[in-house]
C-alpha cells in the first residue's frame, strides 16, 4: 500500500467517525429533548391530578363541615329534650309525693 492510500483510509475513517459521533450527538440531544419534554408531561398531569384531589378533598371536607353542624344541632335538641323531660318528671314525683301526703 502506498501513502495516499493510507491517508485517504484514514480520511474515510475520520469523516465515518465524525459523522457518527454527530449522529450519537444528535440522537443523544434528541433522547435529551424526548426526556424533558415527558418529564413536562408528567409535571403537567401531576398538577392537574393534584388540582382534581384538591377539589375532592374540600368537596368532602365541606360535607364533613355540614354533618357536623347536623349533629351538633341534633345533640343540642337531643339535651334539651332531655332535660324537659327529667324536669317533668322531678315534678310528676313531686306532685305525686304531695297527693300521698294528703
Amino acid at each position: 500500500m502506498s501513502t495516499v492510500d493510507f491517508v485517504t483510509l484514514f480520511r474515510i475513517d475520520s469523516e465515518f467517525a465524525v459523522n457518527i459521533f454527530v449522529t450519537a450527538w444528535y440522537c443523544c440531544c434528541s433522547l435529551r429533548q424526548q426526556a424533558q419534554e415527558m418529564y413536562k408531561r408528567k409535571a403537567v398531569e401531576s398538577a392537574q391530578t393534584a388540582a382534581d384531589l384538591k377539589l375532592h378533598l374540600d368537596k368532602y371536607h365541606a360535607q364533613l363541615k355540614e354533618v357536623q353542624v347536623a349533629v351538633s344541632e341534633k345533640t343540642s335538641t337531643l339535651q334539651q329534650q332531655s332535660f324537659k323531660f327529667k324536669r317533668i318528671q322531678v315534678s310528676a314525683r313531686l306532685s305525686l309525693s304531695y297527693t300521698c301526703l294528703y
